[in-house]
């Protein structure tokens, strides 16, 4: 995105950087991969995001084929600092349930808003 007001840095079970999350105003979301998941055949990896603490994850799209993307959502408030980001291991398709179902590959809570 041109002008991101939220940055993510999404961490694995290790604590390692997995994923860089850029959002802008328009929630347009630039999803740099830091290292190259293992993704098993039939499986793609889906991002999350939950605009409300307290409300059900929103999914932002899929990376299918695996790299780094920009997925575009409509309808969605601007993001915000502390907002919680995630990519999660769903199957092919994304998940059958609009929920996260799989292993959580990477989470992290934005950074900003960066003016």
């Amino acid at each position: 995105p041109a002008n991101p007001v939220v940055v993510t840095l999404l961490l694995n079970a290790s604590g390692d950087a997995i994923a860089l999350v850029e959002s802008a105003p328009d929630n347009t979301t630039r999803i740099t991969l830091l290292e190259q998941p293992d993704v098993p055949g039939g499986q793609v990896m889906q991002v999350w995001t939950k605009p409300d603490d307290d409300g059900p994850p929103v999914s932002l799209g899929l990376l299918s084929d695996g790299t780094s993307g920009t997925l575009v959502i409509q309808g969605l408030t601007a993001p915000a600092a502390q907002q919680l980001y995630e990519i999660t291991l769903e199957p092919a398709g994304g998940s059958p349930t609009d929920l996260p179902t799989g292993p959580i590959l990477g989470v992290g809570r934005a950074n900003g808003p960066v003016i």
